[in-house]
């Protein structure tokens, strides 16, 4: 029984690595397109969509390591899981400081650039201290593991 638990928990983790892994590439197209957009003097929200793509990719890559060192070990509350759970947590702290750019027209010829902090920085935020708290639950759940292997 305990083995064909393993065997369904890595099958599954290997299809959330690939899908994981392949929404990560596109979130990095699109960081790269904005950039290159940002570069041809449009508008400066593009940099800020360009930040939250690379912070979607960077998550969703570490996410999809996170799946394949579970895969590997057959293990979800390794020390590795608990540190990547903390890097992706502080990715999003970071990138949920970040102000969104907007330019508003002043004239025919000239544009302000006004920042500002939404919602949308108060989720990522919100998400973030979220993950933290998953990576201590994960914490808990490495020494009962540890305790578990022991009696076992």
């Amino acid at each position: 029984m305990k083995q064909d638990n393993l065997s369904r928990l890595r099958k599954r983790a290997s299809a959330e690595m690939w899908f994981s892994g392949i929404i990560s590439v596109l979130a990095l197209v699109i960081g790269i397109l904005c950039l290159v957009k940002l570069s041809d003097n449009a508008a400066k929200q593009y940099l800020t969509n360009a930040v939250y793509s690379f912070t979607i990719a960077a998550e969703l890559l570490i996410l999809s390591c996170i799946f394949a060192d579970i895969r590997k070990n057959g293990k979800p509350f390794a020390r590795a899981v608990i540190n990547r759970l903390r890097i992706m947590s502080i990715i999003l702290l970071i990138a949920g400081n970040m102000p969104n750019y907007i330019e508003i027209p002043v004239s025919d010829t000239s544009k302000a650039i006004v920042t500002s902090f939404n919602l949308q920085n108060m989720l990522m935020i919100v998400v973030a201290l979220i993950i933290l708290l998953i990576s201590e639950i994960f914490v808990y759940g490495r020494k009962l593991q540890e305790d578990n292997d022991l009696i076992a």
